[in-house]
């Protein structure tokens, strides 16, 4: 062998990644490490997901555990969580699919989902359907929505920051409160007089 080969470098996963997945998943709930939590809490937003947070959290907080089992180390630690967050979500969101499609009842974790029970007065038996619902739509109308309802984003703020002039925001906002079970205005005239501010407007 030459004395100028490059020896390949060994990775290792942190210590709160060793061990039995059960350990692992242990630690990812009890100290959350790796900031699944907050990180979780981003995602959904950033992709406007109507999951729970402490349920995408608990569901990621597996998913790394189980992973970090079957993958070896990474050569970027960051990369490889926020692949595993996604696949939590995408779990979750297949779960519920499968179930209402099946019409299976709704268990524990299903219902218990404070923005629609308590903030929005969502029947807890209907959150799975609604948000069913919900991720039907199309990526505009979730995003419409999140901004508008969840974030409290001012109108004219959202235009200027969208791919969408006033009438469009006002129907993807409407297909969202639709699929929520609310029934939205029907639009009598352009939303750019309703909202004008200081004589401003989007073009």
């Amino acid at each position: 062998m030459g004395g100028n080969e490059r020896i390949p470098d060994r990775r290792y996963w942190p210590n709160f990644l060793r061990g039995e997945p059960r350990e692992i998943h242990a630690r990812m709930l009890d100290s959350d490490p790796l900031r699944l939590r907050e990180r979780c809490a981003v995602r959904l937003r950033q992709l406007w997901l109507l999951i729970e947070p402490d349920r995408a959290f608990a569901r990621a907080a597996a998913s790394v555990a189980l992973a970090a089992q079957l993958d070896d180390p990474p050569a970027d630690l960051e990369s490889w969580v926020q692949a595993r967050i996604d696949q939590a979500l995408q779990q979750i969101l297949e779960a519920d699919r499968l179930a209402e499609l099946a019409g299976d009842p709704l268990d524990a974790e299903q219902r218990n989902f404070p923005l629609l029970t308590s903030s929005l007065l969502v029947d807890p038996d209907k959150v799975r359907a609604i948000g069913f619902a919900f991720h039907a739509l199309d990526d505009l109308s979730r995003r419409a929505f999140f901004e508008l309802m969840i974030e409290g984003r001012e109108v004219l703020e959202v235009l200027d920051a969208g791919p969408w002039d006033a009438d469009q925001l006002h129907d993807h906002l409407s297909a969202a409160l639709r699929a929520l079970s609310f029934n939205p205005p029907v639009r009598k005239r352009s939303l750019v007089e309703v909202y004008r501010k200081e004589g401003q407007e989007k073009p």
